[in-house]
């Protein structure tokens, strides 16, 4: 049986959605409820605002995230 591959954006879309989605992560940061898990964030290399519960991601941190994660 075949696969059948469906494209849903353009490469250039594909890259403005990395490229915003990267601006947040870096600049805005998400809220990472688990105590725990901000702690092994922050000793992976993230800026974590305890006060917020607000983790800033680096942009090689993510790089790295991406190019570990399975196909």
């Amino acid at each position: 049986m075949g696969r059948c591959r469906v494209t849903m954006l353009s490469r250039g879309e594909r890259e403005e959605l990395h490229s915003a989605s990267l601006e947040i992560l870096v600049k805005t940061g998400a809220i990472v409820r688990s105590p725990e898990a901000r702690r092994l964030l922050r000793g992976a290399g993230s800026r974590v605002l305890e006060s917020e519960a607000r983790v800033f991601f680096p942009e090689a941190q993510v790089q790295d995230a991406i190019e570990s994660a399975a196909k």
